[in-house]
């Protein structure tokens, strides 16, 4: 069982799932996006599958940069990256996250705060440079978004940046406004995250090898995206394709159902037919089809990971249901 709170943070993403099924439902034909999804072309779903490959591989090789003086295996990190994109996908309740941190943890033999604060470290990096480029390609594009949107891009990019150069570079002054500003319970917690962004404080060329390795994953999850619209006989620009990826990518930033049921048409929708202009029923076919598409292969490469790194998941089931 997991704790109350994370049982009540599920039913919660469980209903926002279902509303927003129920929305969805309301903006498409479902016989029309079953008859787009009949007629794919599945030879680019070859491309569909490298792609995401390539993503998860620039990721792991960014975490094995990440955490250079601990000499984990790379093939360790490639399966363990499977296995939190699993688990997340799943149970969005950081549920991948908190079993990427558990393995660490015991594998490492360091203490779980520690090994959890890296795995954060690894996806600040991933929505930071999300957020600039859906910043920058919003300019370049001049495409508009509702006030609201926009501001929220542009006040997130310029969060997320004064807090990575603070934690970065200005350490002790992130220490003292941390110790200043938030109560007592949080300040440990604050201070082991302040701690652990050490990891950024790399040579500029190691640096730029993050930053890089996180722009060819997020190529490389644009590809996966363009693929399925290839697959349905759209073409679209591809640095449009990179935009929507952004924006699609940054909704699951909101709590989801399990699965991502509701999310990932809702968002699918949104963005594709609101923001890039599809046919409503056109953008849903492309949300479903790659929707299907991450039920097949992320179950396989997660039970895959699960069996090679020998990972009992009693142990992320322990803590989630401790976590209060």
């Amino acid at each position: 069982m997991l704790s109350p709170k994370n049982l009540i943070r599920l039913i919660i993403n469980t209903v926002i799932g279902v509303v927003l099924i129920f929305l969805w439902l309301h903006f498409v034909n479902l016989s029309e996006v079953y008859d787009h999804i009949k007629t794919a072309d599945f030879k680019f779903l070859i491309i569909f599958l490298i792609a995401y490959l390539c993503a998860t591989f620039f990721r792991s090789l960014r975490f094995k940069i990440l955490l250079k003086r601990y000499n984990l295996a790379f093939k360790r990190i490639v399966f363990l990256t499977f296995l939190a994109q699993f688990l997340s996908f799943m149970i969005p309740i950081r549920a991948g996250e908190i079993a990427k941190g558990v393995y660490l943890s015991t594998f490492l033999k360091q203490n779980l705060p520690k090994t959890l604060t890296w795995v954060f470290i690894d996806r600040f990096l991933d929505f930071w440079v999300y957020i600039l480029v859906a910043a920058i390609l919003m300019v370049v594009l001049s495409i508009s978004l509702p006030s609201v949107i926009g501001q929220g891009i542009i006040i997130a990019t310029a969060s997320f940046s004064v807090a990575a150069v603070l934690m970065i570079l200005g350490q002790n002054l992130a220490r003292k406004l941390a110790n200043l500003l938030l109560p007592g319970f949080l300040k440990s917690f604050a201070n082991t995250i302040i701690d652990q962004f050490s990891l950024l404080r790399l040579p500029v060329d190691h640096f730029a090898s993050l930053i890089l390795l996180t722009i060819l994953a997020i190529i490389s999850d644009s590809i996966v995206l363009l693929s399925v619209l290839l697959a349905l006989g759209v073409n679209l620009n591809f640095i449009k394709v990179v935009f929507g990826n952004a924006l699609i990518t940054l909704t699951f930033l909101i709590p989801a159902a399990p699965g991502y049921v509701g999310s990932a048409e809702a968002s699918g929708l949104v963005v594709l037919s609101g923001v890039l202009g599809l046919d409503p029923n056109l953008a849903s076919s492309v949300a479903v089809l790659q929707h299907l598409l991450n039920l097949v292969i992320l179950p396989t490469v997660g039970i895959s990971s699960i069996y090679f790194l020998k990972f009992n998941l009693r142990l992320v089931w322990e803590r989630l249901r401790n976590k209060n």
